[in-house]
């Protein structure tokens, strides 16, 4: 294997296609050259590319380590996160990379002996974590109660198509770091909404819109099942990016708000279609009007939340939920989640269009046949 030089390992971090092959690349080259990726690594992350690749498991910490990499103190960092985790966010690989380039081990005179602490720019706006076939799936901005600006906008659909793509991963959860959910859009953007010129207000929106749009959407039709775990406020778009998702665990502590129209506006990211499915027009015109706070033992009272957690329960009861739902044939669920998601709007002849054609697909897939030859075993 032909190990990257420091210009072509520059480039590659830039452009964000830094692959499997490269980093191995780059470990059989030693600590000095790995140490070097990671710095470059955090400093480029901000683009999301390599963040993404590596959710996606495009880069991977746990690949089995040949000699020359047992040697290597950085890569025995990336070992130990992966060997006491079982899995691994971009974060904590840019992280162990970075303190190996700052301890000195790439051994080259021209090496740093220091390196400043990942800055708030470079940290991913949305963290993905897999765990035995459990996508997690993390706002990660608790110091704005993780508001989605444009960065964590573009990140998110990323991670979605990522994982939308991945067979080994079998539900989605969504959740926020911190103490929050999800506090909405970012204010800043709105503060930049209010700076910009009248000609420029328009297609900026159009285009926020557009692209906020298109992660919703993503979220909603993802074909696994998706559960938002509410561990805060969930307000404006924070609940609509909940209500999208096909379930609702709540903490206790946890609310809801659709806030918009105290900001003057309307709930842009799917609360208008998705709230009344929920809990009936006439609730949901109250709850958009008055934008009121609900409690979480409110929420779950009037179908807003399907379940409640205690806060230090939330994760592993979420974990738990989508194990149940993922035990059948995931084809068969993906296939009744889409026509369940359209079933409002179909007629009953539709639906049975649509739950024939299903069926019949089912007839041919393998776990349908093993399923029918256990049971005739039983039998």
């Amino acid at each position: 294997m032909t190990a990257l030089g420091g210009a072509g390992l520059a480039e590659a971090a830039a452009l964000g296609g830094l692959a499997l092959a490269g980093l191995e690349a780059i470990a059989d080259a030693g600590a000095g050259l790995l140490a070097r990726a990671g710095a470059l690594a955090a400093a480029v992350v901000t683009n999301g590319e390599l963040a993404g690749a590596f959710a996606a498991g495009e880069l991977t910490c746990g690949a089995p380590p040949q000699a020359a990499r047992r040697r290597s103190t950085a890569w025995l960092r990336i070992r130990r996160i992966a060997d006491t985790r079982q899995q691994c966010s971009w974060n904590s690989l840019t992280l162990a990379l970075s303190r190996s380039y700052a301890d000195g081990e790439c051994g080259r005179g021209d090496c740093p002996r220091t390196i400043g602490a990942m800055s708030e720019e470079a940290r991913v706006p949305v963290e993905l974590t897999v765990d035995g076939g459990i996508a997690t799936v993390t706002l990660n901005r608790p110091e704005v109660r993780n508001a989605i600006d444009d960065a964590a906008r573009t990140e998110l659909s990323r991670i979605l198509e990522r994982v939308s793509h991945d067979s080994d991963v079998r539900a989605l959860i969504l959740t926020g770091a911190g103490t929050a959910f999800c506090a909405g859009g970012d204010i800043k953007a709105m503060q930049q909404r209010l700076e910009a010129s009248a000609g420029d207000v328009a297609a900026n929106g159009w285009r926020r819109q557009r692209h906020t749009h298109e992660a919703v959407k993503a979220l909603h039709e993802l074909e696994k099942p998706t559960i938002a775990a509410v561990n805060g406020a969930a307000a404006g778009l924070g609940c609509d990016l909940a209500l999208c998702c096909d379930l609702i665990i709540a903490s206790e502590t946890a609310s809801f708000s659709m806030s918009y129209v105290l900001r003057g506006l309307v709930p842009d990211g799917g609360g208008l279609y998705f709230l009344p499915r929920r809990v009936g027009l006439p609730r949901a015109k109250e709850l958009i009007f008055s934008a009121r706070r609900v409690s979480a033992q409110e929420a779950l009272a009037i179908g807003l939340a399907d379940r409640l957690a205690k806060p230090e329960e939330l994760l592993a009861e979420a974990r738990r939920w989508a194990d149940e739902l993922t035990q059948g044939s995931s084809i068969a669920l993906a296939l009744a989640k889409s026509i369940l998601d359209q079933s409002f709007e179909r007629g009953v002849e539709e639906v049975f269009g649509l739950g024939g054609q299903a069926q019949a697909i089912c007839y041919t897939t393998r776990e349908h046949r093993q399923a029918v030859e256990a049971f005739l075993k039983k039998a």
